[in-house]
């Protein structure tokens, strides 16, 4: 459960840090929907990419991690707190809507999204079946490994460590 939770926080303070440098952009104007997820992406990657580069420079460790993590809270604030107030008023304006067919529509598409996401959150915590040996291998195991020697760089057991990172 604190993973879940950790994540949906990682997502809240990436999304506010891509907010906060959507903003900087004039002249546009997305809507909320297309705001999050642009925000969203945007700060994954620049999440993604810090980790990285601190990797790179032999800098990793968890408390680097948590670090540029704080950073990223500390510069996305504002739009951290633009994120969950367009969350809240999009609820809101869902609730008070008129609109028989809209309101059903609406609590269609959350009630989809949500029942999605737990699908997906079950599945990432299933065990991987024999077709998929490269979850634990590479997308666990390497990482962990390039954790315990404050570095990313080649691993001579594990073949795919070696290929690019792009």
């Amino acid at each position: 459960m604190i993973a879940v939770l950790l994540a949906i926080l990682a997502l809240w303070i990436a999304s506010g840090f891509g907010r906060t440098l959507l903003s900087r952009i004039k002249g546009w104007e997305p809507n909320p929907a297309e705001r999050f997820a642009y925000s969203g992406a945007l700060g994954l990657g620049v999440a993604a990419y810090g980790v990285y580069l601190l990797g790179l420079l032999g800098l990793l460790g968890k408390v680097q991690i948590a670090v540029w993590w704080l950073v990223l809270g500390v510069v996305g604030a504002k739009g951290m707190r633009e994120s969950l107030s367009d969350a809240v008023s999009g609820v809101r304006n869902l609730l008070k809507t008129e609109n028989r067919n809209e309101k059903i529509v609406g609590i269609t598409i959350w009630v989809v999204l949500i029942l999605l996401g737990l699908v997906t959150m079950i599945a990432a915590f299933l065990a991987p079946t024999g077709m998929q040996w490269d979850a634990v291998a590479y997308h666990l195991a390497d990482p962990k490994l390039f954790l315990q020697q404050g570095r990313v760089g080649t691993l001579p057991t594990e073949h795919h460590s070696n290929f690019p990172f792009i």
